[in-house]
């Protein structure tokens, strides 16, 4: 065996299955997700003794929709190459712990799971910080992307180990089980609630211009009250908030907020806005009605693409992953015959009435509620 050889061995069998699987698929290894551990590391050895390499069977990157309003041809998940997302692997996690850079008073967390590049993690939603979770591959089954996990973590300066998940949507982890409800075809719903000086349309895109701040007006407790008495997930995301506005929303009696202050680090909004979106399409696909409130979407696109690309002020090309979530988001807001549904619910302020991305693509397929 070569030294090259050697270290080959050597760095597979330091791979946790997560990357195991990565690795397999991108050799081009049939199945792999249904493969146990040794499985796949003798899988890898063959496809590399055979003279495949990664270069040859990486995936290539599709090419963005060119228009929000086709929104049938929208991908279901959102694809973490798309994203330029970069996961650091669990291992290196665990070796953290060893080597004392963690706390070990345990405390309870709660955040949204995210599932991409065959990795497990969420962030805290107080914080904001990386949780990583120990066994990962144990939980691949049973956590969904967008469920909401409260765990037992140690805290390190970065990054949170958990090492016991307590709960998954509310429910006790020990007797929980994944339960999906099959949506029925997509319709056009009559069904109506109402919001500020109009009436938004269930299971639509609803579009409402601030002629005042949020935080000067009883038009978002108004609709979260309006949610609690006709049964509604009520969700509200607002990224890069106001000092003012993150006052109002804090009072909202819900655990269902997503929202990151003005000067907020763009990573994190980021985060909260992925994290709303899965939350809110999980949510509906248990059987849930829920309403997602935007508190600003010009804020929400200048958002991502500051974390993106570092432009913010781009009123005519947006980064094509900013695009992809908007997207996502947009499309999320349907009803469907047997009374599931998502709606959307988002205002933007006067200032930005000329921007283009609003006029042309997001007023042209949304309802407008003033």
């Amino acid at each position: 065996m070569t030294n090259e050889e050697k270290n080959i061995e050597i760095l597979i069998n330091e791979l946790g299955v997560f990357e195991l699987r990565g690795v397999a698929r991108q050799l081009g290894v049939h199945s792999p997700t249904t493969k146990k551990r040794e499985e796949l590391i003798n899988l890898i050895q063959e496809a590399i003794k055979s003279g495949a390499t990664l270069k040859d069977n990486f995936p290539k990157r599709g090419r963005p929709f060119k228009k929000l309003n086709i929104l049938d041809g929208i991908s279901e998940k959102i694809n973490n190459e798309v994203l330029k997302i970069d996961f650091s692997n669990t291992r290196k996690v665990v070796n953290f712990a060893q080597d004392g850079s963690f706390n070990y008073d345990y405390e309870e967390v709660v955040g949204i799971i995210q599932k991409y590049n065959y990795n497990i993690e969420m962030r805290d939603i107080a914080t904001g910080t990386l949780v990583k979770f120990e066994k990962a591959d144990e939980l691949e089954d049973i956590l969904q992307l967008g469920d909401k996990v409260k765990a037992s973590v140690i805290k390190g300066d970065d990054i949170y180990l958990a090492t016991r998940v307590l709960s998954v949507n509310g429910q006790d982890f020990s007797t929980y089980k994944s339960k999906f409800f099959e949506k029925g075809n997509a319709i056009i719903s009559a069904e109506k609630v109402p919001f500020a000086t109009g009436e938004a349309v269930v299971g639509r895109r609803n579009l409402f211009k601030l002629d005042r701040e949020l935080f000067e007006t009883r038009y978002l407790q108004d609709l979260y009250l309006e949610c609690q008495k006709e049964g509604f997930e009520f969700i509200l995301l607002a990224a890069n908030t106001s000092f003012e506005n993150e006052i109002v929303f804090g009072k909202l009696p819900t655990t269902n907020k997503f929202i990151a202050a003005y000067g907020t680090d763009n990573l994190i909004n980021y985060h909260k806005i992925l994290d709303a979106l899965n939350y809110a399409e999980n949510l509906v696909n248990r059987g849930k009605k829920v309403i997602l409130f935007v508190a600003d979407i010009i804020e929400i696109v200048r958002s991502l693409d500051r974390y993106f690309d570092g432009a913010s002020n781009n009123v005519e090309k947006h980064d094509e992953a900013t695009l992809f979530i908007v997207q996502k988001l947009l499309r999320f807001a349907r009803a469907y015959e047997n009374g599931c549904d998502g709606t959307v619910i988002m205002c933007y302020n006067d200032v930005d009435s000329d921007n283009n991305f609003l006029v042309k693509d997001v007023l042209k397929i949304s309802n407008r509620i003033n």
